[in-house]
């Protein structure tokens, strides 16, 4: 029979909450860095559960070009630490 849509895709949920996130670092919405750290764990979680990533980055190569494309962002990182992510 055909694939089944109960179970949530992670590939997917991950580049949904990618876009999330490269939105709020991109437009420096500040207000929404709090989320975006939660959503990076989110990915962190998910990335376990993917075997092929295919062209899109890895979670950890997503992570290092974040780090070096808005390593400025103090109070992103902060929000990351209080994760403990950082």
């Amino acid at each position: 029979m055909g694939q089944t849509f109960n179970r949530p895709c992670p590939l997917a949920a991950t580049l949904a909450l990618r876009s999330m996130v490269d939105f709020s670092l991109a437009e420096a919405r500040s207000s929404r860095y709090g989320h975006a750290a939660r959503h990076l764990q989110s990915c962190g979680l998910l990335s376990k559960r993917i075997a092929a990533w295919g062209d899109i980055p890895s979670h950890q190569a997503y992570m290092a070009a974040i780090r070096t494309g808005h390593g400025r962002k103090s109070s992103f990182w902060q929000r990351m630490q209080e994760l403990g992510l950082s």
